[in-house]
């Protein structure tokens, strides 16, 4: 391959292109001028002239599709031009075909553990919100406004690193496990801050709990279900109130839980059907001993006040 025909296919590669460019770039704040920093990367090429021709040969430009699409000789994998030290040398990664495939790979990665599949459900708060724009059948203007403050104000939480979340009430279908698995994908995806994530649904971690026959096995397995909702930067307690109260459920599980979280000043957001004042009363076991009772209740109660402050989702069932 002559040099012009060389340059030409370098013209045509916007990776090769933006990457002597950079190299340009580099060279004039260096002290180059403009004209020796031209001759200088030219030189280079001329250096590697063999390792660019046989780069730009078998170059293949993937699209974003499905990974059996794919025509790369390593599917998933595609190579692109490094330089260092005058030299160039080829490396390889991901291809538009492999991030179509695992595209909430990066996400996942924030979950320390979900009961929802990310894969089905990986909304984002954009996605969310231009979402409501389109559904203004269903959700009032000021319903779809109540939605975006609660994001906002949310990732607000989460950017100024304040301890306290939200208690996400409000009426059963009107959205609230909804907008907290996208408040989730959202938190998840912060590129300026690496946070971990959590989210479970208290009847779910009820049963998971209880499902466990005390062996060592489930023991251990138990053990680490716990630490991944303690430990993470985030937790969400989906429909708490839903399961049925129980000293055990209450002193043993989720006091447990929520005394970690705010020893450790660990943002933690719920939702439930039962407004503060109302699981308030939920959480009160009339077959027990009262006076105890009532100091069980009560400490119980304020972990959830010292964790979260009230946040009323307004509106009727949006379930069809």
């Amino acid at each position: 391959m002559d040099m012009k025909k060389l340059m030409d296919k370098i013209a045509s590669n916007n990776d090769l292109k933006t990457l002597l460019t950079h190299l340009r770039t580099n060279f004039i704040q260096e002290g180059k001028t403009d004209e020796e920093a031209k001759m200088i990367v030219q030189n280079i090429i001329n250096d590697n002239q063999i390792l660019l021709e046989d780069f730009l040969t078998h170059y293949i430009i993937c699209v974003k599709g499905p990974l059996a699409e794919c025509e790369q000789s390593n599917p998933g994998y595609e190579s692109f031009v490094n330089y260092d030290n005058g030299l160039f040398y080829i490396s390889t990664r991901h291809c538009q075909h492999w991030f179509f495939e695992n595209k909430n790979d990066e996400l996942k990665k924030h979950y320390l553990y979900t009961d929802f599949d990310i894969d089905i459900f990986s909304t984002s708060a954009k996605e969310y919100i231009d979402q409501l724009g389109q559904d203004s059948d269903i959700f009032s203007q000021t319903e779809q406004d109540i939605r975006k403050q609660f994001l906002e104000s949310s990732i607000t939480k989460i950017k100024t690193n304040k301890h306290k979340g939200f208690f996400l009430a409000g009426e059963p279908g009107v959205g609230k496990t909804t907008l907290l698995k996208v408040l989730a994908n959202g938190i998840a995806s912060l590129k300026s801050e690496f946070k971990t994530v959590s989210f479970i649904n208290v009847a779910h971690l009820m049963s998971l709990v209880k499902g466990s026959n005390f062996n060592e096995k489930h023991l251990e397995t138990q053990k680490r279900l716990f630490d991944k909702l303690k430990n993470a930067d985030v937790l969400f307690l989906d429909d708490i109130g839903s399961e049925v109260p129980s000293s055990w459920s209450r002193d043993d599980i989720l006091l447990n839980l929520l005394n970690y979280r705010m020893e450790h000043q660990k943002i933690t957001f719920f939702s439930s059907n039962f407004s503060m004042n109302e699981i308030h009363k939920h959480y009160f076991l009339k077959n027990q001993n009262h006076a105890v009772e009532q100091i069980k209740q009560k400490r119980f109660i304020e972990r959830i006040h010292a964790l979260s402050e009230e946040f009323i989702l307004p509106g009727k069932s949006k379930r069809i």
